[in-house]
């Protein structure tokens, strides 16, 4: 058997699904756009009410559903530094090794992050990940901007970590050199 089609076996439904589901949410979004901008805002209601029926009779027919089963997902948390001072502001991407999808998270002042899966779903899948950071204007304590070394930028290698079942904390110093 193939080695590509034997890992394609192992996705489920949903993510096989979800990458057609966001397109069909953004282009439903870009058609009410563009029927605002060319039609009167009557016409656009009326047009918007027979579409967004049809959108909620088909989406859950499609498999759209974010109720349903994806990878077993771990509690992630953690803190971003830059020589001991923390980064605010900043884009948290852990990238898994295996088929799951990517989980995210954003720093807060203290540069403390928890990353979701979903909007509703918290945590990241069980297993190997790349830890990629994106800055978002962070600046250090005495306002000067902190500059992510590029090997640790989102499409980068990236940090390897390994989340495990349970709880899972990740302090980060990117003023340190990682493997």
């Amino acid at each position: 058997m193939n080695a590509s089609l034997g890992s394609l076996s192992n996705l489920t439904a949903w993510q096989y699904l979800h990458p057609f589901c966001v397109l069909i949410f953004h282009g439903w979004v870009l058609f009410r756009e563009m029927m605002a901008m060319f039609s009167g805002f009557v016409a656009f209601q009326a047009r918007g009410s027979i579409g967004m029926i049809l959108l909620v009779l088909i989406l859950p027919a499609s498999g759209c559903n974010r109720n349903q089963e994806g990878p077993q997902l771990a509690k992630v948390t953690g803190v971003l530094t830059w020589n001991g001072q923390p980064v605010p502001q900043t884009k948290v991407l852990f990238e898994p090794v295996s088929n799951a999808g990517p989980s995210w998270g954003t720093t807060d002042g203290g540069g403390k992050f928890e990353v979701y899966y979903t909007p509703d779903r918290s945590g990241a899948a069980v297993g190997k990940h790349r830890v990629q950071f994106q800055s978002m204007n962070s600046e250090d304590s005495g306002g000067k901007e902190i500059k992510i070394p590029r090997k640790y930028t989102i499409g980068a290698v990236g940090i390897e970590v390994e989340v495990s079942e349970g709880t899972n904390e990740f302090p980060f110093d990117l003023g340190k050199s990682y493997q």
